[in-house]
C-alpha cells in the first residue's frame, strides 16, 4: 500500500480526521440565537432549558465550572480571545445533515457561562450583558460554532471519548509556577 493510501485510511479512522460540515462565526451576544435556530424545540425553551435539551446523555455533567471561571471565560472573549463551540447532528434517513436538532458535543461549560452571563447571574469587568449589548466592543467577541455529522449518537459518543480522553486540566502548582516566573521577569 502506498503511504497516502495508508495515511488517508489513518486519518479517516481518526477523530480527527473528522470535518466539520458547517461552521458560523458569531458574536458572543449571538451564540443562543444560533443554539435556537439549531434545535427543534428552541425557539420555544428558555435558554437552560435549551441548553439541556441539547445536551447528550454520554456529556460530562455541567456543574465543572465556578461561576468565577464562568465570568473569566466571558471576560477573555468579550476581550476577543478566540474560542468555538462544536455541535453534531444526524444523517436523516436519505444521508443528509439536519441542522434543526443539534447537540452539543464540546463546549458545555462555555455555553452555560455565555448562557449565565446573558440571563444576569454574573457581570463581565461589572457590566451585565445589556450594558455592553450594544457597544462596538461586542462585535469583536467572536465565537465559532462548528456542526459536524454522524451517524449515530454512539458514533458522536466515540468521538466524545477520544476528543477528550487524556485532556489534562491546569492545576494550581502549573499556575503558581507562571506566576512565580512572571513576578521575576515583570
Amino acid at each position: 500500500m502506498d503511504i497516502r493510501k495508508e495515511l488517508k485510511q489513518i486519518i479517516d479512522a481518526s477523530p480527527w480526521g473528522r470535518r466539520s460540515v458547517y461552521s458560523v462565526t458569531s458574536e458572543l451576544s449571538k451564540v443562543l440565537s444560533y443554539f435556537r435556530s439549531y434545535h427543534i424545540d428552541g425557539e420555544t425553551l428558555d435558554d437552560d432549558a435549551l441548553i439541556k435539551a441539547m445536551t447528550p446523555e454520554f456529556q460530562r455533567d455541567n456543574d465543572q465550572w465556578t461561576q468565577e471561571i464562568q465570568q473569566g471565560f466571558v471576560e477573555a472573549i468579550i476581550c476577543g480571545c478566540p474560542t468555538e463551540l462544536i455541535l453534531y447532528s444526524l444523517k436523516d434517513e436519505d444521508g443528509f445533515q439536519s441542522l434543526t436538532e443539534c447537540y452539543l458535543l464540546d463546549g458545555l461549560q462555555r455555553s452555560t457561562a455565555i448562557s449565565d452571563w446573558q440571563n444576569g447571574k454574573f457581570k463581565a469587568f461589572g457590566y451585565d450583558v445589556a450594558d455592553l449589548s450594544h457597544r462596538a466592543i461586542m462585535k469583536a467577541s467572536r465565537i465559532t460554532i462548528r456542526v459536524m455529522t454522524f451517524d449515530s449518537h454512539e458514533d458522536a459518543c466515540e468521538f466524545y471519548i477520544k476528543f477528550n480522553r487524556g485532556s489534562v486540566a491546569h492545576t494550581d502548582s502549573a499556575f503558581d509556577k507562571a506566576e512565580k516566573w512572571l513576578n521575576r521577569n515583570a
